[in-house]
């Protein structure tokens, strides 16, 4: 639901209760109009795998169409190889350059803080082996935690914990998520 254009921040709702009383919603994060009601929750990428390297860098792997199958959360069957994020130190990291490709986000360089180019953070980690899931939005009360480009990049496929979520989606055929022009 795009009901705010392009708009970027956050914004209050206010909704009215059964009974008559009136609930008012702060800080709702916002992004390119989109809102992310769920914003005190983390949200693993639906079909992104990370694979960590050697070199503490990281493969990213998505699945192309997305169905109504689940994910294989244990390796890479089904996944196409659409980039890598460059080595990050184990913690938060800023990027300078994101991919936006095949509705991955995910970052190509380095660089950024917390007030420039894109702020809200990737949280990496220094391993050299082992797949990863990509969780997205973060938590709206950690500063550079919150948003919709704030990214964890250091919890197992099967990781589950109370602030982490799902996006739930139903389409009436499969997505297919290489980029096309229409004319």
């Amino acid at each position: 639901m795009a009901d705010k254009g392009d708009a970027l921040g956050v914004f209050t709702k206010e909704i009215e209760k059964d009974d008559g009383t009136t609930l008012t919603i702060k800080n709702i994060p916002l992004f390119f109009g989109l809102p992310n009601w769920y914003h005190y929750m983390w949200a693993p990428l639906h079909g992104i795998r990370l694979q960590n390297l050697v070199d503490k860098s990281k493969d990213v792997y998505i699945k192309k169409v997305w169905n109504s199958r689940a994910t294989d959360p244990t390796g890479l069957t089904g996944f196409t190889k659409i980039g890598t994020i460059p080595p990050s130190n184990n913690g938060w990291n800023y990027p300078k350059t994101m991919n936006f490709d095949h509705l991955a986000l995910f970052p190509l360089s380095f660089g950024g803080s917390t007030s420039t180019f894109f702020p809200d953070g990737f949280y990496g980690e220094d391993a050299t082996s082992g797949l990863r899931a990509l969780a997205a939005l973060g938590d709206a009360g950690n500063g550079a935690e919150a948003g919709s480009g704030a990214l964890d990049g250091n919890r197992a496929p099967s990781y589950a914990y109370v602030s982490y979520g799902a996006f739930l989606c139903e389409a009436a055929e499969d997505w297919d998520t290489t980029a096309f022009f229409v004319a």
